[in-house]
Parts: C-alpha cells; sequence; structure tokens
C-alpha cells in the first residue's frame, strides 16, 4: 500500500489538480446558466408617491401626462402604479426636473480609495451611485478592485462574464482609447460600469 501524505492522499498536487478542473467545469457548464438565472438582478419599481418626490411633480401632473401620452404609463398590478427609474428619468425629462449638466462644463469626478482592503470602499462607492443615479444623474463606476466587487454588485458573475481584456486593465495598460468600449450597461438605470 503505497504512503499517505498527512493530508490522507497519495498525491496531494493531482488531487487539488482534480478540484481546480472541477470547479472549471462547473463554472462553464450547466450549472453556471443555473448561477446567472439566480442571480439577476433588478431594480424595484417605485409607486406613484415615491415617483412624485423623485420627479418633483404631483400627481395630478403624472395622471395628466399618463393620459396624454401612453409613453409615460406606468404599469399597474391591481390598480396600483408601478414606475421603473426609467420612466421616472423620462417624465423628469419631459417635466424639465432632471439635473443637466451645463454646456462645456465637465462632468464630476469622485474618487473613493483607501490604502487598506475590507474597509467598505466598494460598497460606499456602490451606495454613492445608486443615490446619485436614484437621483437622475448618470453615472459611469470604474471599478479598481482586483476582485470584481464592482462587477457583482451590478449583477455580473467576473470570472464568467468580464474577461481581463474587459477590464479596466486593458485601457492603463494597452490603450486609453479603448476606454469607450468597455462600459458595460448594468440593470440599474443611469449606471454604468467599467469593471
Amino acid at each position: 500500500m503505497p504512503a499517505l501524505t498527512h493530508y490522507g492522499v497519495d498525491d496531494l498536487q493531482n488531487v487539488l489538480g482534480a478540484f481546480g478542473n472541477l470547479g472549471t467545469d462547473i463554472l462553464s457548464g450547466e450549472v453556471t446558466e443555473e448561477i446567472k438565472a439566480i442571480n439577476k438582478k433588478t431594480l424595484r419599481k417605485f409607486k406613484m408617491k415615491e415617483a412624485c418626490e423623485m420627479i418633483g411633480r404631483s400627481d395630478a401632473f403624472l395622471r395628466k401626462l399618463e393620459q396624454a401620452d401612453k409613453a409615460y404609463e406606468p404599469e399597474k398590478v391591481n390598480g396600483i402604479r408601478y414606475y421603473t427609474l426609467e420612466l421616472i428619468n423620462k417624465i423628469r425629462d419631459k417635466a424639465a426636473t432632471r439635473y443637466v449638466r451645463p454646456k462645456g462644463s465637465n462632468p464630476i469626478v469622485f474618487a473613493i480609495s483607501h490604502f487598506k482592503g475590507g474597509v467598505g470602499k466598494s460598497t460606499t462607492t456602490n451606495s454613492a451611485a445608486c443615490k446619485f443615479a436614484l437621483s437622475g444623474l448618470r453615472v459611469l463606476c470604474i471599478g479598481m478592485d482586483g476582485q470584481g466587487t464592482d462587477a457583482l454588485y451590478y449583477g455580473f458573475i467576473p470570472d464568467l462574464d468580464v474577461s481581463p481584456d474587459e477590464t479596466i486593465r486593458s485601457a492603463l495598460l494597452e490603450d486609453p482609447k479603448n476606454i469607450k468600449s468597455l462600459i458595460k450597461k448594468t440593470y440599474f438605470d443611469g449606471i454604468d460600469i467599467i469593471p
């Protein structure tokens, strides 16, 4: 009988390699589609009172707009109106209540950084981005986290949905002109990311 290592196996390297291969097979197989289906994120919808507060107009304004143009009609469930953020922003544009950056002005660049890991940088960034987007602003989050936490927040599985050449790394190391091609749409209206 062959001698076992203190881990109880004959060849630890082969066992770990087999586990690695199994993990790769699982991630690239049918299980992946199930994970993606479960992990699919959507933004909640807002009732009329919330929508009025976000838009800065009365419910009478929304009803009148809805009657005048079906493009502004929200989803109705049991007589209750539910507005998507996309529709709220569309109504903000129509009502001229959405913030518009003055022509010729530069966008705001907002950075959250710290030398230590695990202090809430990604969480803070995500919370700020969501707040800005809910206020009607357009946000581009550029993730510098090698773990891809920013992508996870928006429903992407970094190892499956984002290849290394689709990250900010390629613009930083290869060609900065490629940065626009790296932008990914998210489920959250108003937020795009570069993982």
